[in-house]
Order: structure tokens, then sequence, then C-alpha cells
């Protein structure tokens, strides 16, 4: 726990809540930590404890008018508030104080944070909290009977939820997706704010969403690919630098992709080396997922002292329950980042990571598609009855109790056909059920119903966000949905919990807010990062600039079909995965021994499911109820 705070329309409403919160919810959970930084009052019914040991450290100030402000966060552009560098520690709840009480929820526009920033306003009486734009901190609130709880992270909120129950849509978007996004958490009755978005509740009245800045590629820029190179080499030192405080206490987790050997190389040329970099190793994997290798040629190149972090296949079953709490919730991707303990070992708070460049070149996706689908009919219907027929067959084989390989044809059908039908609504691939496709989910689920309401709220949720964003290009919808969706509550999320578990950082210089502007408003059409890698080789050798791109993954399905057999042959037996009363235990059974080995996908399904009813058993959450799903 970190942070969390009590508003209410009464004092004697959040005084009971204070109690609860102090008397069952700290003391049951040995919580001796958590410090009350704003003590409730007539005046202003408002309470909030927090870590005071935490880092990064969690500010806050009391205005002379009453109003009180607190920051659990990263400020990155002080000059945005008109002061050129912060102080040590950073005095940053009085600088976002004064921006509110000067300009209101205006203030934080243009700021490059990663922060949840909350400020009551003592003359409107009026709370204001907000997720950054990027969405690198997350934000949870529950609303109770004359009450907003909110948290900087869920657990903190669990103890206020009695009847503790799965939110079927993001049941199935985790299941489809790997990923939870705004508004959904796998609670229900919790909720996670959206990037850009604050929340606004004057005393006594209904809460506000207001989402006071997101970006845009509105005017697009025809630039050539030298001006972009220019100007990729004019914002990208500033991005860094920004995020780089302290040198000694800085690393960067490397690996052999473009992204993150950009962050070596611009830092070389500030410092004169790179901070210590570290890469992780795959214990028993012969693969492309292992970079050291790569990884140390450019740590080489840029002066830094490099460091292997290994990885054991047996890690995974040890560290499970303990990764799940620091998460907060299920978890899919992000595995490796797991073991960021080791950094610490080295003086190392801050790390910065290659996370988000990935997104700038999401729009793409769309423009093919379209393409595609306007010059492939033929085809279009075609791989839509390739994947019907392969996924017929898959059923024909199973009740018939053979393996065969159509599974391994299905899986590749539906990802493609998948892609194309997403892209062309208007989203990216990484929104679409790129892990579970909709007919296995409801093969699983013990109610079927489960998924076909899970992807309709997901259908509506999509399309309420698509028609905010219609005065969009297609190529910076791409980027922007991208960003708000899976750079923020899958990349981003992972890296956070992770950093955050070991008492670090976790810094992304390509969200960097100048950067994403200038990028939000390219037309980066083409595939492999031409424009990013053209900018690489002009501080690295060029074979080392246009490596192939290596997906970031822990290598799961050489781990469960190897060391890790056992581990998921007996968690899908156990009577934690019976009694969770989400899956068809004897179906998921089924699915596992049939399915052709290394398969690429389908073994994140079974991930999924375990560390899914493992949740649920530590923390006490039932499945949906069959009238919900």
């Amino acid at each position: 726990m970190r942070l969390i705070g009590i508003f209410g329309d009464t004092i004697d409403t959040v005084r009971h809540l204070e109690a609860f919160l102090t008397t069952d919810v700290l003391a049951n959970a040995g919580e001796t930590r958590l410090e009350r930084i704003a003590e409730a009052s007539p005046e202003r019914p408002l309470t909030l404890y927090s870590d005071p040991k935490a880092y990064p450290p969690i500010d806050s100030h009391t205005a002379p008018s009453g109003s009180f402000t607190v920051v659990d966060g990263e400020l990155y552009n002080p000059e945005v508030f008109g002061v050129s560098t912060l102080s040590e520690p950073p005095q940053l709840a009085a600088l976002f104080g004064k921006a509110f009480e000067d300009r209101g929820l205006d203030a934080l526009k243009r700021v490059d944070s990663a922060a949840l920033v909350s400020h009551y306003d003592a003359a409107t009486d009026t709370l204001t909290v907000a997720r950054d734009v990027v969405g690198s901190v997350p934000v949870f609130y529950l609303e109770k009977p004359g009450a907003l709880l909110f948290a900087a992270d869920l657990l903190s909120l669990l103890p206020f939820v009695s009847d503790r129950e799965i939110e079927p849509a993001a049941l199935d978007y985790f299941m489809a997706s790997g990923y939870i996004p705004a508004p959904w958490t796998m609670v229900k009755g919790i909720h996670r704010l959206p990037p850009g978005t604050a929340i606004v509740r004057k005393r006594g009245q209904t809460t506000e969403f207001v989402e006071y800045d997101r970006f845009t590629g509105n005017p697009p820029l025809n630039l050539s690919e030298d001006e972009i190179v220019e100007r990729f080499a004019d914002l990208f030192p500033k991005a860094v630098e920004r995020r780089i405080t302290d040198f000694d206490k800085t690393g960067i987790l490397l690996s052999a992709g473009v992204d993150s050997k950009v962050i070596a190389a611009v830092a070389h040329q500030i410092y004169g080396r790179a901070p210590k970099s570290f890469t992780f190793h795959y214990v028993g994997h012969d693969g492309d997922l292992n970079e050291a290798t790569l990884a140390k040629a450019c740590a080489d190149h840029t002066g830094s002292e490099h460091h292997v972090i290994p990885f054991e296949p047996t890690d995974l079953p040890a560290m499970l329950p303990r990764v799940i709490h620091n998460f907060g919730e299920p978890f899919s991707y992000g595995l490796h980042t797991a073991v960021l303990s080791v950094v610490r070992d080295f003086g190392v708070q801050d790390l910065l990571c290659g996370t988000g460049a990935d997104g700038w070149f999401a729009g793409f996706q769309e423009i093919n598609a379209r393409k595609y689908m306007r010059q492939n009919a033929v085809t279009r219907f075609g791989l839509r009855a390739f994947t019907r027929a392969t996924q017929a067959g898959e059923s024909m084989m199973r009740a018939a109790g053979l393996p065969g390989q159509l599974p391994a044809l299905s899986r590749l059908a539906h990802n493609f056909h998948t892609g194309i039908w997403t892209a062309h609504r208007g989203l990216t691939f990484y929104t679409s059920a790129f892990i579970t496709p909709h007919w296995l989910r409801r093969e699983l689920y013990i109610d079927p119903k489960t998924g076909d309401v899970g992807r309709d709220k997901k259908r509506h949720m999509q399309d309420e966000i698509l028609a905010t964003f219609e005065h969009e290009t297609p190529i910076a919808r791409g980027k922007i949905i991208c960003t708000r969706f899976y750079g923020a509550d899958s990349m981003q999320n992972w890296n956070h919990w992770s950093a955050r578990a070991v008492g670090a950082s976790i810094r992304a210089p390509f969200y960097d807010r100048d950067l994403m502007d200038l990028i939000s408003r390219l037309p980066l059409d083409r595939p492999r990062k031409q424009e990013l890698r053209k900018f690489a080789a002009t501080m690295m050798p060029h074979d080392m600039a246009f490596t192939k791109k290596v997906a970031q993954s822990v290598p799961l399905t050489d781990w469960l079909h190897g060391p890790l057999r056992g581990f998921v042959e007996d968690s899908l037996a156990s009577d934690t995965f019976k009694s969770g009363g989400i899956f068809d235990p004897k179906k998921a059974q089924k699915h596992w021994h049939r399915q052709p080995a290394g398969v690429h996908n389908i073994d994140w399904v079974f991930w999924n499911m375990i560390v899914l009813s493992e949740w649920q058993k530590l923390f006490g959450v039932s499945a949906p109820r069959r009238d919900a799903a």
C-alpha cells in the first residue's frame, strides 16, 4: 500500500471509513508503514494515508488557503510551472498546488509526468484526482454511498468491497488480450482511471470525469525522413536528460532492440558514457529471446557497465504468489520484469526502458488493413472461410479424441483475420483477441455467456473511444489508441509494478511529452521503425541500429512444455483451479494435452488461467454471477 484517500460528503462518513481502514484493514494486514498526511475535518472532509518510505517519494502540501495537494510520482518538465530545476527532494505538491489554484485543471495540460495528482480546493470544496496523460502511473477509485475512495493500487481498495466478484468484461478482455484496460479492473466496483483523465467531485454532488489532456495528430506534419531524424536528434536527448536525475543511480534495461539501444547511445553522447545496463537471460533457453550478446555489444559501444539478470524457469512457480501480490491483479506479458530486484544490488533506483516506441508506429497497421480490405475482397472472404473451417475441423478432431495440427492452422488464421478486421475498425492489433479467440474462450468458460458478454462490452467501450477520435487521421488514431490501451495498461503497467515492488522507478523517454506531440502528428506509415533506426545509425554501427526486432518475453512455450510441464498439469488439476468457478477443468486439461507444443501464444491461454485462479485464491474474489454473465 502506497497511498489511499477518502473524500466524503460529511465528516461522519469519512471518519467511519477511516476507522475501518485503520482498525481493520491496516491492522489485519500488518501495515505499520502508512502515515496520515491529511486529517479530515468538518471544513475539509478528506483524509489521506501514504507510505513515508515509498520511492519515488510521495509529496504533500497544504496551502495557506486550506487547499491540499498530494503527488505520487515524478515530474520531468518543471519549466511548465516556471521552474528551471527541481529542488532536492522535489517539492512537487507545492508546484502542482499553486498551479491548480491559478489555473484549475488546465494546470495539468502540457505536463510531462508519471504521477497520480490529487488536489483539494478549499474555496470550492472540490476534490480532483488525475492520472498522467500517458498513463504511466495507474489510479484506482471506488464509490461508496456519500464518499469517493482513491488509491495508487487496487489492493488498497479491495477491503472496502464486501462482496468481491470478478468483473466479467475485465475477465474476458484479460483472457483475450492479456491485460485489463481502463475503466475496468478485475474486481467489480473498483475502477481504473483512463490516461489524461481526472475525477472531479464537489462535496455533496455526483462524481464527474473530465478528460483534461490528450495527444492529437492535428494538424499533421509532412516531414521527410531526414527532417524526422533531425527532430529526433533535437528532442530525444532532452527526453533522456530529463529522466536522469542521478547518473550513478540510473540504469538501462538494455535489449537487442533499437529502442533501448537509442537510449544508451543518446546517454553516451550527453554524459560520455551510458549508465549501467541490464539484460535478462533465460537459463536453459537456446533461442532469440536471449539477447545478452547483442546487448553487450551495444553496452561496450556506449561505455556502459553491463550486467546480466538470470531468470530460471523454476523461478516462475516459486515467485508466483509474490508477483501476483505486487501486481494486485492477474498478469500476462511482462513476466521478465518480475526479477528486477537485482538492479538494487548495483545501487540503481531509476531504470530507463524502451517502452513506447512500438506505439509510435501503430497507425500503419490500420492503413495497411484498409488497403487490404479494399483490394483483396476475395482473399478476405476466403480467409474468413478458412478460419471457420479450421475451427470446425479442430472441434471434430477434439470430439474424436485426436490431436493433429489443425489447432496451429486455426491459430494462425485467427490471428491474421482478427488483426485485419481490428485494424479496419480503426483499432490496433493489441486491442484484438490475439491470445485467446472468442470460440476458445466460450469453450473454456463454465458459463459460455461470459465470453459473449465480455465481447459485447468490449466492442461498446471501443466504439465509444473511436467516436472521440473520429476527427483524427487513421495513422494518428492508431498511435493514440495504442498508447491509451496497450501502452498504458499493459506495457507500462508491468514495468510500473515490477519497479515499485523493489523500491525503484521506471522511466520511459519514448513517452516524453514533446516527443509524443511530434510523433502523434507524423505519418510514420512504414513498418520496422525505419526513421528511428536511421536516427540510431547516426550514433552506432549500421548493423547494430538495424538488428531485427525481438519480442521482450520469457520463453514461455519452451518452459511450459519443458521444465514447467508438471507445474501446468498440477495447476490445472488443483482444487484452486476447480473451485475458481470460471473455467471448466476437464476442457482446460483436454486442450492442454491435445494442443501441439510450440504454437505461439496458445500457451499464454493456460498461463492466464493459472494466474487468474491463483489470484482468486489469494484475494477471495468469486467468479462472475451467472446473471451478470
